[in-house]
C-alpha cells in the first residue's frame, strides 16, 4: 500500500508540474491571417527570374468581358450574350464571378543588371494591391538596386508601382515603354475621346511616369527591339496600341512574358474570342491572343503571365478546338535549376538508360560499359531534346547534355562505391 501511494503521489505531482509548464499540445495558437511572401524563383540559363506578386483583386468579369456577336462586327458582354458558356466554363474550373485576378511582375537578374518587367498597381488599386515593394525586399533586393524597368503597357496595374502616390519608388532606374503606348496614354486628346471608364488609366499613367520624365529617366522604343542582351521587346498590339511582349533568352532557354493576353484563364484559354472592355482594339487583341496561343503551344515555350494565378508560369497546350494552361510544377531545390519545356514523355524511350545502368555499371569491362551508357544516354537525349540536334549528343561523348548525363553519372558512381 505504501508503494502504491508513493507511485500515485509522484504521478500526481508530475501531472501538476507538466500542466504548469504550458506545453499542452492542444493549446490554441493565434491565426496569422496573411499569406507568405509572394516570391517565386526559377533559373533561366544564366539568368535568375524572380516572380513578384503585387496582390490580387476581384476581377469584374460580368461588367468587363465581351464576345463577338455572330454575324456582326460588334461585341456584347459575355454574361449577357452567352451566360451559359460563361457559367459552364467557370463551373468547370470551380469558380464563380467575380474571379480573383493576380497581378504579377518579373524581376530578371542577369548577373550584371536587375531589370523589372512591370511594377504592379502601386496605390492606384487600393489596399488589395501595391505589395510589390514588400515582396521585392522579401526576395532580397532593394528598390534602389533596380537598373531598368520595362513596361508591357501603361495601364494602372502595370505602371502604378513605379511611383506609389506619385513618388518615385526606384530612384536609380530607367523606365522603358513603347512609343505607341506613350503617345496614346500621355495624350490629352486621346483621353477626351476615350470612354469615361478609361480616364483613370490615362491619369494613372501620367501620375506614375511624371517623376521619371522630369528626371530624364523615361525612354521609349519602337517595334521589335533588343533592349538588353537576351531581352527583346515584341509588339503585340490590341489590348493597347503599344502592348508589348518580352522574350527573355539565356543559354538556349527561353521565357515569353506575354502580359495581358489573358485576364481570366478559365474563360479565355477555352475560348480565345473572349475580350475585355479595356481592349483598345478588341478584334486585334483577339487576333494577338490566338496567334500567341498557337505559337506557344507549338514551341512549348515557357510563358510568364501577369494575370494568371501567381506565379503565372506555365505552358500552353492545344486541345481539339481550344487551349489549356499547364502551370509549372512547384519545386524548391538547392537552387541550381532550369525549368524544362515540359516533363519528358518517357514513352518515347524504347530502351531507357536508367533500366540498364545498374547492369552496365557492374560490368567487368568499364570502358565498354561507359561507352554504352553514354551512347544510350545520347540517343535518349536526341529523342527528348530533338531541337538540340544529333551532332550535340551522338557525335562525341565529352559534351553531353547536363540534364541527361548528370543523374546517370551520379547513379553509376554511387553503385560502384557500394560494390
Amino acid at each position: 500500500m505504501k508503494h502504491a501511494f508513493a507511485i500515485a503521489l509522484v504521478v500526481a505531482l508530475f501531472g501538476v508540474q507538466s500542466a504548469g509548464n504550458g506545453h499542452d499540445a492542444s493549446a490554441a495558437a493565434p491565426q496569422q491571417g496573411t499569406q507568405a511572401a509572394g516570391v517565386y524563383r526559377i533559373r533561366l540559363g544564366s539568368f535568375e527570374i524572380t516572380v513578384l506578386s503585387d496582390g490580387t483583386h476581384p476581377f469584374p468579369d460580368a461588367a468587363i468581358l465581351t464576345k463577338p456577336i455572330p454575324g456582326t462586327a460588334t461585341r456584347a458582354l459575355l454574361f449577357r450574350s452567352d451566360p451559359n458558356e460563361a457559367d459552364t466554363l467557370l463551373k468547370e474550373a470551380d469558380l464563380t464571378p467575380p474571379t480573383e485576378g493576380s497581378i504579377n511582375a518579373f524581376l530578371i537578374n542577369t548577373g550584371h543588371r536587375l531589370i523589372l518587367i512591370d511594377s504592379g498597381a502601386g496605390t492606384l488599386y487600393g489596399s488589395c494591391c501595391g505589395h510589390l515593394l514588400t515582396n521585392l525586399k522579401a526576395a532580397g533586393y532593394r528598390p534602389d538596386q533596380i537598373d531598368e524597368i520595362f513596361l508591357t503597357h501603361l495601364h494602372e496595374d502595370h505602371v502604378g508601382g513605379i511611383a506609389p502616390k506619385g513618388r518615385m519608388a526606384f530612384p536609380n532606374a530607367v523606365v522603358r515603354a513603347s512609343l505607341a503606348d506613350a503617345n496614346y496614354w500621355l495624350n490629352a486628346r486621346h483621353e477626351r475621346a476615350a470612354p469615361a471608364f478609361l480616364h483613370a488609366q490615362f491619369e494613372g499613367a501620367r501620375i506614375s511616369l511624371r517623376p521619371y520624365i522630369q528626371a530624364g529617366r523615361f525612354k521609349t522604343f519602337s517595334g521589335a527591339t533588343e533592349l538588353y542582351p537576351g531581352i527583346r521587346a515584341l509588339p503585340a498590339p490590341g489590348h493597347t496600341p503599344g502592348h508589348t511582349f518580352y522574350e527573355v533568352t539565356s543559354n538556349g532557354k527561353k521565357l515569353l512574358i506575354w502580359c495581358d493576353v489573358v485576364h481570366v484563364a478559365a474563360l479565355q484559354f477555352p475560348d480565345p474570342s473572349i475580350t475585355t472592355e479595356y481592349d483598345t482594339n478588341p478584334a486585334q487583341a483577339e487576333q494577338t491572343r490566338r496567334r500567341v496561343f498557337e505559337e506557344a503551344s507549338r514551341s512549348e515555350v515557357l510563358v510568364g503571365a501577369m494575370h494568371v494565378s501567381f506565379p503565372g508560369l506555365g505552358h500552353v497546350a492545344k486541345r481539339a478546338k481550344s487551349y489549356a494552361w499547364i502551370p509549372v510544377e512547384y519545386f524548391r531545390p538547392s537552387f541550381a535549376m532550369n525549368v524544362r519545356r515540359r516533363p519528358p514523355n518517357r514513352s518515347l524511350l524504347r530502351d531507357p538508360p536508367a533500366t540498364r545502368l545498374p547492369v552496365l555499371c557492374e560490368q567487368r569491362k568499364p570502358r565498354r560499359a561507359q561507352f554504352q551508357v553514354r551512347l544510350n544516354i545520347a540517343r535518349s537525349c536526341d529523342r527528348l531534346h530533338p531541337v538540340a540536334g544529333r551532332s550535340r549528343h551522338v557525335r562525341s561523348y565529352e559534351g553531353w547534355h547536363a540534364d541527361c548525363i548528370g543523374p546517370f553519372r551520379k547513379a553509376c558512381t554511387s553503385l560502384r562505391s557500394r560494390r
